[in-house]
């Protein structure tokens, strides 16, 4: 959840109004206690003379900094706690300002903004006591900032540009006068609960549609039912019957088919899991999924034991909101609309999506994807490796489609583009490397020139390359498994793309196709003549590519068929039999 995820609101999208209170509240998601009026197009602002913004900072190495053994039963509780962190915050801002001097903008992605009337600077510095009392000795930290505001003197891109310059100075000189962060502390102290503690929650979260104040304030900052900041407690609970159409709600579990589909693995990790003295409970419905069991269902239908790592971002999205001049509701309605992308429409795809792999047609992503995070404008899934691949196209597809239709309703004319990346990793890699892993891969994606691009497998595409990459890992993946091809086809294809990248730069260049050596190409990915039967679409896709180059001067990334190569290769790995040889008359340079 990056710092910049300005203005898309993760929270609870509040519809209705309860009878009685002035609790907002949405069936289908789970009621926040947060009575704090919420702006609405073409509201009044004249009543309010400052622009709040709260941003959390820390998140990723908060959540992630953890032990790999039982990360599955801790990530959630993190990052849930990070959500909770905002919500607690405003509750005492409004707590401390009142209810009639409070207007809440935004409030998810670990950032939340506020129209408020403070009268003092003293009230200001109060509040942001309370905060570094909380998180004085913690390994994340929440900044809040404020600007003065003027309804008729302040644009919404002048407010923006200027609450961010702000926050930015606010971060270097975080805990400036407030010594007591400085004094020495016991390094137990950094944390709020115990792995344990953690573990509880996140149980609680999967089993709750409620998170609300508490009558009386705990004394614990984290229990296995609440959380406690600011002098305030949050607890989870439920009431009545469903579940939050929200994905941060949701992990895979155990249920009672998937046991008994897979009692052979169940009855191993039992007997691996008993303690001392032979007691175990053992894996039982509702139980979180862990990761080890993630790899082992890739496994079971690939042959590729690996998890995956999926982290997307939309791009450059301060640059957008910052030129929606003197536009307030055009920024809440973007706002809307990505936290509901990230919010619901991940959870639909994630809860009723399905995916073909290994020769099953229906594969519930449910069962396959972890959601650490969604929210604010970026979220991040830890998965079986052949089910986050195909998530992350959906979600590409998905999320194009939404958006267009949305920004045309809000009169938006730019519509944001994401960029992600994915990264395999074995199962007990340590969690917090998959963390910085992602995190670097997503910043390569980013900087391809145009971003709106996915890296994978060390290679940056963009989406359009990526959907044909899986294009072609399907069609090699048919090939292969209904033997009318070997494996061996993957390794010429992998290295094609060097010959390739020749070919088509002279395409370019001369608006011409050598076609000796396209000929010389095609023999060299063709391997033996066994394999030429089932290549034929995708030796298409070489020759349309070049005519592409030679008639329109537009290039095709070579990059797409080592990646699809790659991809085909850990699909294949249950019908390989003896390791890749390639043979010697392949062995030398492909280059036409």
């Amino acid at each position: 959840m990056g710092e910049k995820s300005a203005l898309i609101s993760a929270g609870v999208r509040r519809e209705e109004r309860s009878r009685g209170t002035n609790y907002r509240v949405n069936h289908h998601h789970p009621i926040f206690l947060l009575p704090m009026k919420e702006y609405q197009k073409g509201q009044d602002l004249h009543p309010y003379n400052v622009f709040l913004c709260g941003d959390v900072s820390g998140i990723q190495p908060f959540i992630f900094n953890i032990r790999s053994e039982g990360a599955a039963k801790t990530l959630k509780a993190r990052s849930f706690f990070v959500g909770a962190i905002t919500d607690l915050c405003i509750a005492r801002i409004e707590e401390r300002l009142g209810q009639d001097q409070c207007l809440l903008f935004y409030n998810g992605g670990g950032s939340f903004y506020v129209f408020c009337r403070i009268s003092d600077e003293a009230t200001l510095q109060d509040l942001r006591s309370e905060i570094w009392a909380a998180f004085a000795r913690a390994d994340i930290h929440l900044c809040l900032s404020a600007v003065k505001f003027d309804a008729d003197g302040s644009s919404s891109s002048e407010v923006w540009k200027t609450i961010h310059q702000q926050a930015g100075r606010d971060k270097l000189r975080k805990f400036d006068s407030y010594a007591p962060a400085f004094a020495p502390f016991a390094p137990s102290e950094l944390d709020f609960a115990d792995d344990e503690t953690w573990r509880k929650f996140a149980k609680k979260i999967i089993e709750s549609n409620r998170f609300q104040r508490a009558k009386a304030p705990r004394s614990r900052r984290v229990e296995s039912d609440a959380i406690t900041l600011f002098g305030l407690t949050f607890c989870l609970s439920k009431e009545g019957e469903g579940l939050p159409e929200d994905v941060n709600w949701h992990l895979p579990l155990w249920d009672k088919k998937l046991i008994e589909n897979h009692r052979a693995w169940v009855d191993r990790l039992n007997e691996e899991n008993k303690d001392e003295d032979g007691e175990y409970r053992g894996i039982a419905p509702g139980h979180i999924i862990e990761f080890a069991t993630l790899g082992y269902f890739a496994e079971t239908r690939t042959g590729t034991d690996n998890i995956a790592v999926l982290k997307m971002d939309v791009d450059s999205l301060g640059d957008l909101l910052a030129q929606q001049t003197g536009a307030w509701p055009k920024l809440k309605g973007l706002s809307d609309a990505l936290k509901t992308f990230f919010e619901r429409h991940l959870y639909r795809l994630w809860e009723e999506g399905t995916f073909k792999s290994g020769g099953e047609e229906a594969v519930p992503f449910r069962e396959n994807i972890y959601p650490i995070f969604a929210g604010g404008d970026d979220c991040l899934m830890i998965g079986a490796w052949d089910a986050i691949f195909e998530f992350a196209v959906e979600v590409r597809e998905k999320f194009g489609a939404y958006l267009r239709e949305r920004c045309q309703e809000i009169g938006i004319a730019k519509v944001p583009t994401l960029s992600g990346a994915i990264v395999m990793v074995d199962s007990k890699y340590p969690v917090v490397r998959m963390s910085i892993l992602s995190e670097e891969a997503l910043k390569a994606a980013k900087n391809k020139p145009g971003k709106n691009s996915i890296s994978v497998f060390g290679r940056v595409l963009t989406w359009q390359e990526f959907s044909d990459a899986r294009d072609i890992a399907l069609a090699l993946e048919k090939i292969i498994l209904n033997d009318q091809g070997s494996r061996r086809i993957l390794q010429y294809i992998r290295n094609s793309h060097l010959g390739f990248e020749k070919l088509m730069r002279q395409a370019v260049e001369k608006g011409t196709i050598h076609n000796p050596a396209v000929w010389r190409l095609l023999y060299y990915i063709r391997g033996d003549k066994k394999d030429l039967a089932g290549l034929e679409g995708i030796v298409r896709k070489y020759q349309e590519a070049l005519l592409k180059a030679a008639i329109k001067r537009e290039t095709t990334n070579p990059e797409l068929f080592p990646v699809a190569a790659r991809w085909a290769e850990f699909k294949t790995r249950k019908k390989r039999s003896k390791p890749l040889k390639i043979d010697k008359r392949h062995e030398r340079q492909n280059a036409p």
